[in-house]
């Protein structure tokens, strides 16, 4: 498996960029020519790195495309996750190696963005499509707000807490690791953890969940039998 080469990252990043993308890029590894799904990828330019370093990637989000298409390995439609028409999801099922989600799912169905259906539920049916549209054995990176407890921050925002990542996001999927890093100034125990630090599991589930954010990454596995961890 191969990650995306550092010198199209720092092309397209510099020296800087958000947490989030940090930890998808320093996670994401796939085999060379993977098919692979970005979901809200209208704001980030994850899924334009990951096509310019050979992997056949396909772009979603509720908003129109306004920048320039890479020349090669790049589809972009327009669309909702949870409300596809009927042909894509055919065309889609069992169809890609990974799945990525650079804090997406927190925002599904919440109307945080144009064209959005307010639909508490969206999250859960999000990822159950992320579950079909792998093949066995996919993979799917996605982070979220993570904390102590489940919390809606209306229009904006979903923050999860464990049982609540388990049941809402895991579903059937096994769970091969789970990373959480301060988003910034956060408080945990009396303890400052400052923008881009790990904070380890236990801890994070113990941050109240307000901003600024505890980031989590769910790296997770397509498995044929339901499985927890």
């Amino acid at each position: 498996m191969i990650g995306i080469p550092p010198a199209i990252i720092e092309r397209y990043l510099g020296a800087a960029h958000e947490i989030d993308m940090a930890m998808i890029l320093d996670a994401f590894r796939a085999d060379p020519g993977a098919k692979v799904l970005v979901v809200g990828c209208h704001d980030e330019p994850t899924s334009l790195m990951m096509a310019e370093a050979g992997f056949q990637v396909t772009g979603l989000d509720l908003r129109p495309w306004d920048r320039k298409l890479p020349p090669c390995n790049f589809r972009f439609i327009q669309g909702d996750l949870c409300e596809l028409p009927a042909d894509l999801v055919c065309e889609f099922t069992g169809a890609f190696d990974v799945f990525v989600a650079l804090s997406a799912i927190e925002h599904c169905g919440l109307a945080a963005y144009q064209g959005d259906v307010f639909n508490r539920y969206y999250d859960v049916i999000a990822m159950r499509r992320a579950w079909e549209f792998l093949r066995p054995g996919g993979r799917a990176f996605i982070t979220v707000p993570f904390g102590s407890h489940y919390l809606e921050i209306l229009p904006h925002w979903r923050v999860y807490d464990f049982p609540s990542a388990r049941d809402r996001l895991v579903q059937q999927f096994a769970i091969l690791a789970i990373n959480a890093v301060s988003c910034g100034g956060v408080w945990v125990d009396g303890h400052l953890y400052p923008m881009g630090e790990r904070i380890g599991l236990n801890e994070a589930m113990r941050f109240p969940g307000v901003p600024p954010h505890v980031s989590t990454l769910f790296y997770l596995e397509k498995v044929e039998t339901r499985r927890r961890s």
